[in-house]
């Protein structure tokens, strides 16, 4: 196992959104990663000399789990594991005081976004919200990865979408995310 340098930890399978498209449904299944079990994956992947680790944290919605976020990060920084962070968010539940600490442990933030408002609303929901956390994101000056996933409802508008997410100062790249029927 030492040659494995990605490991994404799937915090939890519950959602805020119901994405059209998405293998969890809403998080119908309600299931939650415990610290216990997250420990134990990080002991096995990482370590504190040689390469280093990244680990993604992802959901359903990880956030939902800020507990179990800040108790990972706590527990890596403990054993001094060479490990970098990233998140994949729909920003739905970002608020200042995420923010700050997201960008305080250097974790990369990704934020999940299928095209312009109306477009996204339709696919996902949440648009408003996501809005805000891309200003308050900008206010702050921290940057994020935007990943749109591209489907048959949003990939004519994909070029206002660039155009929209490049209006935000925040916005340093956009992922695409091909699905296939």
């Amino acid at each position: 196992m030492d040659h494995i340098r990605f490991l994404v930890l799937l915090l939890t399978e519950r959602c805020n959104l119901y994405c059209k498209y998405c293998y969890l449904n809403g998080g119908e299944g309600k299931k939650d990663m415990t610290f216990e079990v997250a420990a134990e994956a990080l002991d096995l992947f990482a370590s504190s000399e040689g390469e280093t680790l990244t680990v993604e944290l992802a959901g359903g919605e990880p956030t939902l789990m800020f507990g179990l976020i800040e108790r990972i990060i706590a527990y890596v920084e403990e054993k001094r594991y060479k490990i970098r962070f990233a998140i994949q968010t729909n920003a739905t539940l970002l608020d200042e005081e995420k923010i700050r600490f997201l960008s305080a442990k250097r974790i990369g933030l990704g934020i999940s976004l299928d095209g312009i408002p109306k477009i996204n609303d339709i696919m996902r929901g949440g648009s408003r919200k996501v809005v805000s956390s891309l200003h308050l994101l900008g206010r702050l000056g921290i940057g994020t990865n935007i990943t749109v996933v591209l489907t048959k409802d949003n990939v004519e508008h994909l070029a206002e979408f660039i155009l929209f997410c490049g209006s935000f100062n925040s916005v340093r790249v956009i992922n695409l995310d091909l699905i296939s029927p």
